[in-house]
């Protein structure tokens, strides 16, 4: 019934349509992707419903999203009946005018500063970044080797792939520089992160590979491409004890 509602189709056992027309097959999607789909356009039909009524047409399409401002600020403007609704840090969500543009995986940049090297080794840092908390918000990641001294060696960087607009995540945007790492990483090396449930896998976390692939866990689908290169690189993860975690 909320397939329905959302105007999904459901052309075969394990693939649903959104009303956009994603493909969402579940053999190589997240569940909790599909379900954050799901409920977003659940959430847009009733929208739409509800600013049919004439006293609320001058909400439609999309609803209002609060502005970050100063929380005395808004209390005060919110008091103010006769005021207009962008005085009380509310405006218009720019989804309702633009057009989400999926990213892929080859668009992303690499640079070799030192050496020949073209792969990581020794110390490797890596972070993913967000602007803002919307679905909309820019999101990023970069990694890069670093030499004895401390200066990079070789790095890679880019846009988070978003095949859907629910995937601009920062914590899928820090997966996936990990990721990266451990696709063009030559053992040995010493992975620095900022993401704990990484730090867990790299540190000898005791969770193992069914509770982190589970389909319960946001980024599913990442999940699974980490453990694999972790098992094709043969790395020891137990080799350090959580306490340690903050030094991996």
């Amino acid at each position: 019934m909320s397939m329905r509602r959302a105007s999904w189709t459901w052309p075969a056992r394990h693939t649903f349509v959104t009303k956009e027309g994603y493909e969402l097959n579940m053999t190589e999607a997240c569940p909790m992707d599909v379900a954050a789909m799901l409920r977003k356009d659940v959430q847009s039909k009733l929208w739409e419903d509800w600013t049919k009524a004439e006293e609320y047409q001058s909400l439609s399409p999309a609803p209002l999203l609060r502005l970050q401002a100063q929380a005395d600020w808004q209390t005060v403007a919110e008091q103010q009946d006769t005021n207009m609704l962008w005085t009380r840090g509310r405006v218009r969500t720019p989804e309702a005018d633009w057009t989400f543009v999926g990213i892929g995986e080859d668009q992303y940049y690499g640079q070799v500063v030192q050496g020949d090297e073209d792969y990581f080794a020794g110390d490797i840092v890596c972070d993913g970044s967000k602007l803002g908390y919307s679905d909309w918000a820019q999101t990023g990641w970069a990694a890069m080797s670093l030499t004895d001294e401390g200066s990079a060696k070789m790095q890679l960087w880019g846009p988070l792939p978003c095949p859907l607009p629910i995937h601009r995540r920062v914590k899928r945007a820090e997966m996936w520089a990990s990721l990266k790492v451990l696709e063009r990483m030559m053992p040995p090396g010493r992975i620095y992160t900022g993401h704990k449930a990484i730090k867990g896998i790299l540190g000898g976390s005791q969770k193992g590979e069914w509770w982190y692939t589970s389909w319960k866990r946001p980024h599913a689908d990442i999940w699974k491409r980490i453990w694999h290169k972790v098992k094709d690189l043969d790395l020891d993860v137990g080799c350090v004890s959580p306490r340690e975690w903050d030094n991996v």
